[in-house]
């Protein structure tokens, strides 16, 4: 199975975050690499949201292999103004979290997710390896790689 779909649309490509889609699946790609200023995180967030319910998005891959760390106040934003609307305006099926070798950033992310996860009706797993995650993106979906 190759890491990623040969087609892919292009949403935000920047040095710290790049989002990208995989049609036709339903799918969206975001990779962080470490520390993501405000103005860009809260840019491609709001993309991302957007796309989701634009394309009916119900698979996210979330990378952090590389890093992704946010200032406390985009991680306050996150948890109390992102994820409410996740939960409750998205119909996300499930999120795979490919980790930071970082352990802090690992806890950060596990934070922020617990509190999806317990809201609402989306399955979250965490990997270390990309083709895990997009393998188990599949089990159970309509997806195909």
């Amino acid at each position: 199975m190759p890491d990623q779909t040969t087609e892919h649309i292009t949403v935000i490509n920047s040095e710290k975050l790049k989002i990208h889609k995989e049609p036709p699946l339903p799918l969206a790609v975001l990779t962080l690499s470490g520390y993501t200023k405000s103005e860009t995180y809260k840019k491609g967030i709001n993309l991302l949201l957007e796309q989701t319910k634009k394309d009916n998005i119900s698979h996210w891959l979330i990378n952090c292999a590389k890093g992704c760390s946010i200032s406390s106040e985009d991680h306050w934003w996150t948890s109390n103004e992102i994820m409410p609307a996740v939960s409750e305006e998205l119909d996300l099926r499930k999120i795979a979290i490919i980790e930071s070798k970082n352990i802090f950033n690992r806890l950060s992310l596990m934070a922020l997710f617990d509190n999806l996860d317990s809201e609402a009706q989306v399955e979250i797993q965490f990997f270390e390896l990309e083709r895990n995650a997009r393998n188990w993106l599949l089990e159970n979906s309509d997806l195909d790689f």
